[in-house]
């Protein structure tokens, strides 16, 4: 992407996605970056620290036009960050539901996050807290 400069988004007016032909890759990027760069280990993404926040904002601003002086152009970079590492956050979930048992998940775990942030996630997606969480918003 980076040998022809920063790639160009159309983002009208009152909106918080890319409208033209580099949407798709906006959001392959995002989610590239995400998968690559941020510490899955956190619960949800509003308890990631803003440091690294920014860290990301910045790979994401580093490929693709945009002015930082627009709410919305600010807003679609944040927003898509955010869908993004739930997407993923998700991804990793449902291969840890595939296993037949907590301990199968820890024993093989995946090659998509470092092995100590899959112990962690299945810590988290095995306690207790987390099995009742969920079993609450099945019900809802």
């Amino acid at each position: 992407m980076r040998k022809n400069g920063k790639v160009p988004l159309q983002i009208n007016d009152g909106e918080i996605a890319p409208c033209c032909e580099n949407a798709s890759m906006f959001t392959t990027r995002v989610s590239w970056i995400i998968k690559q760069y941020c510490d899955m280990s956190y619960a949800r993404w509003s308890a990631v620290p803003q440091a690294k926040k920014e860290e990301l904002i910045a790979r994401v601003k580093s490929d693709f036009v945009f002015d930082w002086e627009r709410e919305n152009h600010r807003l679609t970079v944040t927003k898509q960050l955010r869908k993004r590492f739930n997407s993923f956050h998700h991804d990793l979930h449902k291969i840890y539901l595939k296993y037949g048992s907590h301990e199968e998940a820890l024993a093989n775990g995946t090659s998509l996050v470092d092995p100590l942030v899959w112990v962690k996630l299945c810590g988290r997606w095995g306690s207790d807290e987390f099995k009742k969480m969920s079993a609450q918003n099945r019900e809802n």
